[in-house]
């Protein structure tokens, strides 16, 4: 669910943004859809990565009672909220610039992706809502409903 993460790292290797958004959906792309098969490779080799480092390992080790299960969710909403707190320390190309590029693009992929890929794409084009991820209330309320998109 690291959107934002997963947008950004697309935007520096020029590959698909919705590709690289498909490895947190239930299907995958056929090969023959290039961008879209390499952006999803993309983000399992990502998440793969991020889930073996010694810091995330570190994190899910960390007390929660009864919600243990959630630690890589919860860890993947900071990583976006931070990512987005601390834009210019990663990227010159200001925030909502770079939102906007990702809604155009995705918008041009929509028909390629799986129904419930369209509906998160479908909630961007009506409210570009990628800066909320680095709000609290975004963290509230965003990730919370963006899990029942498309059902």
């Amino acid at each position: 669910m690291n959107y934002i993460a997963h947008l950004h790292i697309a935007k520096l290797t020029h590959t698909s943004y919705a590709g690289n958004l498909l490895g947190d959906f239930p299907w995958q792309p056929d090969p023959k859809q290039r961008a879209l098969w390499q952006g999803w490779r993309l983000h399992q080799a990502i998440d793969t990565f991020v889930d073996a480092h010694p810091q995330s390992q570190r994190f899910k080790t960390l007390p929660r009672t009864g919600r243990r299960r959630f630690a890589g969710i919860v860890q993947d909403i900071l990583m976006d909220y931070w990512l987005v707190r601390l834009w210019s320390q990663f990227d010159q190309q200001p925030f909502d610039h770079f939102a906007h590029q990702v809604v155009q693009q995705l918008s041009r992929d929509k028909p390629l992706c799986p129904e419930r890929l369209q509906g998160m794409i479908g909630s961007l084009e009506q409210n570009n809502w990628l800066a909320d991820l680095g709000t609290d209330w975004g963290v509230n309320e965003r990730y919370v409903r963006f899990k029942d998109v498309g059902r």
